[in-house]
This record gives structure tokens, sequence and C-alpha cells, in this order.
């Protein structure tokens, strides 16, 4: 039985490790949610999230007609790069926990605090995440990255800013392997791109609970993407 303590990457780790030594070649069908459940001896909420940790990784793959099939060979040269990817998706993990705590309580303070240079700051960076959301191809997690740094500058809090300086580097990974998703998904891009506007118009118009709430609305998508408990419909 899986510990309930991160029992999602205790599953991706197992199901890896089966794949490796052969339990699941690489076509095999995996058991369905329900068996895995049972198997790990958890609910289904941290076995669906294993399964999308391991789909974007490409580990695994959804078919239609249902079920998740083994896509990679782990015994492959593919192997580590598959690996890296799936440590970086437990990464992103651990970063959005701190961007829940972080970046709601910095869009409210810019609310409150925000200057003429702010404001100006802050609509060219939307103005760059509106344009590259036109673009199917582009990810874009350059300009998305700056829309929320802009927002933490505003908020003048010189030591939350050292903190997203001093992670900007892995920021920009995650943020690229979340975005990712989006490409050639034109409605769910236009989507996030109006999630940027809402969160600026409560700060331009000084309402830092709506700011605040905003950001938290963000965030919460971001997390059902990764945990892939977003069920936009593909077809976009």
């Amino acid at each position: 039985m899986i510990s309930r303590r991160k029992a999602s990457e205790q599953i991706v780790e197992e199901l890896m490790r089966m794949i490796q030594y052969g339990h699941y070649a690489q076509g095999d069908r995996l058991p369905s949610e329900n068996e895995l459940a049972k198997m790990f001896g958890v609910s289904r909420s941290p076995v669906r999230e294993a399964l999308s940790v391991l789909t974007t990784s490409g580990i695994i793959e959804s078919r239609q007609g249902g079920g998740s099939y083994v896509k990679a060979a782990l015994d492959s040269p593919v192997l580590q790069p598959l690996v890296d990817k799936v440590m970086d998706l437990k990464d992103t993990l651990y970063l959005l926990e701190m961007r829940q705590m972080i970046e709601p309580g910095a869009a409210a303070l810019a609310a409150l605090r925000y200057d003429k240079r702010d404001l100006e700051n802050m609509e060219r960076a939307l103005s760059r995440v509106e344009a590259v959301s036109s673009n199917d191809q582009a990810v874009g997690e350059g300009e998305d990255f700056s829309f929320h740094r802009a927002i933490v500058i505003a908020a003048h809090n010189p030591i939350m800013l050292d903190i997203i300086n001093y992670i900007s580097e892995h920021y920009h990974r995650s943020l690229a392997l979340t975005l990712t998703q989006n490409v050639g998904r034109q409605r769910k891009r236009q989507q996030v791109y109006k999630e940027h506007v809402a969160i600026f118009e409560a700060i331009r118009d000084r309402h830092a609970d709506l700011a605040k709430v905003q950001s938290e609305v963000h965030l919460q998508k971001v997390r059902e993407k990764i945990t892939g408990t977003d069920h936009t419909s593909p077809a976009e």
C-alpha cells in the first residue's frame, strides 16, 4: 500500500519502475484508474495525478476508446530525459505551492501600492502576453513570467522581489512545462490571457481583495492543468 504522504509521486515512481523492469512493456495497456487505486491502496485522485504526470512526460499516452498505454520503453536511451521531465513536473508542483502563497498577496499589495510607472510596466507586460497568446505555436513562458514579475515589482516589497528573481530560472522552466500544453489550443490560450486581464484590471482599479481572488483563481487553473483535473475539451 502506498503511503498517503506524496501518494501521486510514489505512484509515478512505482509505475516507472514497473515499466522499466518489463512488468508493463511498450504498447501495453495499464490497469484502469480504479484498478490502480486498489493496487496502491489510495483514492483515484492521486492515481489520476500520477497518470497525468506520466502522460505529460511522454511515458504513457491516452488512446481513443479509453485507457492509458505505455508509450516509451524505459530501457531505451530516452529513459534519462523522461525521468528528468518527471522530476521537473514534481518541482513545478512545489513551485506552484510557493506561487499560491506569494502571488495572491503580491497582487493585493500591488493594488494598494502601485504608481504610474508600475501601471505602465504591467500594461506593457500584459500586451506582450496578449501578443504571444495569438500565436498558436508560441509557448510564451518569458512573457508570462514578465507579467507576474511586474505585479511583484508593483507590490513594492524588495524581499518578495528578491525571491522571484532568485528562482527565475526555475520559474521559466516550470512555466514552459505547463504552457506547452496549450500550444495549438487557441481557446485555452485565450482563457489564460483573460485570467491575466482579470488580475490586471482588479489591480488597476485598486480592488485589493478582488486582485487576490483573481490571482488565486488563475493559480488554481494552473494546478488543475498540472494534476490532470482540468477537463476542458482538447478539441479547441
